[in-house]
C-alpha cells in the first residue's frame, strides 16, 4: 500500500517537492538546522530540516538522535525510516539513499567536499521523512549512563516508544497524520515488533494517536539461518554462479547449520562466509545490487563516513 501510495504521489509532484527553508512553513525552534558545511547549491535551495536529541528513557539517560525533512505539503504523511545493522546509522539512508541531500568529496584535500540536492528526488518530495539513529549508542544517539545499553527486543521497543511520544509532543502537528514505518536489513527484526507496539499503544489510549498506515521493509533480515543458507540462489538465478561453485556453497551451508546448532552466537562469521564467497568469485558484485561492484559503492559511502567524521569543517558540523 506504501509503495503504491508513493508511486501515485510522485506523478502529481515534483521532484525536490520538499519544504525549503525559507518557506513560512519551517518553524524555527532549537533543533532547525541553519546550514550545513560545504553546501555546493544555490541557498533558495537548502531544505528546511532539524537534527538533534530527545529522550528515549523515563530516566532522561537516552538521548535519541533524529533528522527530519518536513514535506512541502503540510498534510503529507509522516515517514520514519530505521537502518539496520543493529547499530547502523541512518544516516547512511539519509545521505545515499532516499533523503534529499547528497555527499561528494571530490577531492583529497580535508575541504573538497560538497553538499548538494539529490538530482533524482527523494521521499522528502511526497512525505515527512524523519531518519532516526537507534537503539542507543546507534550512530549520533548517546547515553549519559551507558550501563543501561539495551540487549533485547522489549527494551528496543519501549525505547522507540518513548522516543516517538517525545518527538511527536516536539512537533504535534504530527498527530493523527498518516504514518509509515520504513526501514532495511535488521529492520526485518526492528519494525514488525516496533509496529505491533504502536498499534498495542493505540488500542490502549483508544484513538489512532499514531495513525500508523503500513511498514515497509526492504531487504528484511527476519530469520538469518534461512536467509544465510538461501543467499545463492539469487546469483544463481543471475549467473553469477554456475554447478561448479556448488559444491563449495553446499560445504560452507553445512558448516553454518553446524555452527548454529553449537552456538548462534558465534556462528556469524561462518554463515557470512557463504556470502563472503559468492562477492570472491563474483569479482566482488555488490549484494543489494548485483549491477554494480563493490569497488563502484564504496567510495560512495565512505564519502558520508568522512564527511562526517574527518572534513575540514566536522567540528561546525556538530555545533
Amino acid at each position: 500500500m506504501f509503495k503504491t501510495a508513493f508511486a501515485t504521489s510522485l506523478v502529481a509532484v515534483a521532484v525536490n517537492a520538499y519544504r525549503k527553508q525559507d518557506d513560512p512553513l519551517c518553524e524555527v525552534n532549537e533543533h532547525l538546522v541553519g546550514g550545513l558545511p560545504y553546501w555546493a547549491e544555490n541557498p533558495a535551495l537548502f531544505p528546511c530540516q532539524y537534527a538533534g536529541t530527545v529522550y528515549g528513557n523515563e530516566e532522561e539517560t537516552h538521548n535519541m538522535f533524529y533528522w527530519m525533512y518536513p514535506a512541502e505539503n503540510p498534510d503529507a504523511p509522516v515517514t520514519v525510516w530505521l537502518n539496520g545493522g543493529p547499530g547502523a546509522s541512518s544516516a547512511f539512508a539519509n545521505f545515499l539513499m532516499n533523503g534529499p541531500q547528497r555527499i561528494n568529496h571530490f577531492g583529497p584535500g580535508e575541504n573538497d567536499y560538497e553538499v548538494t540536492i539529490a538530482e533524482q528526488g527523494s521521499w522528502a518530495d511526497v512525505s515527512t521523512m524523519i531518519f532516526i539513529d537507534q537503539p542507543i549508542g546507534t550512530g549520533f544517539s548517546w547515553c549519559s549512563e551507558c550501563d543501561d545499553r539495551l540487549d533485547n527486543m522489549d527494551d528496543a521497543a519501549n525505547e522507540f516508544m518513548i522516543m516517538l511520544e517525545n518527538l511527536w509532543l516536539m512537533y504535534p502537528q504530527f498527530l493523527g497524520r498518516d504514518f509509515y514505518l520504513t526501514g532495511e536489513s535488521y529492520g526485518g527484526k526492528y519494525l514488525p515488533r516496533y509496529s505491533w507496539e504502536i498499534l498495542k499503544q493505540n488500542r490502549l489510549i483508544g484513538e489512532p494517536r499514531y495513525n500508523l498506515k503500513a511498514t515497509l521493509v526492504g531487504d528484511p533480515y527476519t530469520a538469518p539461518l534461512t536467509q544465510r543458507t538461501s543467499m545463492w540462489k539469487l546469483p544463481e538465478a543471475l549467473n553469477v554462479l554456475d554447478d561448479s561453485n556448488m559444491p563449495q556453497i553446499a560445504a560452507l551451508i553445512r558448516r553454518c547449520q553446524e555452527e548454529i546448532a553449537i552456538d548462534e552466537y558465534q556462528a556469524g562469521d561462518d554463515c557470512s562466509s557463504i556470502m563472503g564467497y559468492i562477492e570472491e568469485v563474483s569479482g566482488d558484485v555488490f549484494p543489494y545490487d548485483q549491477r554494480i561492484f563493490g569497488y563502484d559503492w564504496d567510495p560512495t559511502e565512505d564519502m558520508v563516513i568522512d564527511y562526517m567524521n574527518s572534513s575540514g569543517e566536522t567540528k561546525q558540523l556538530y555545533e
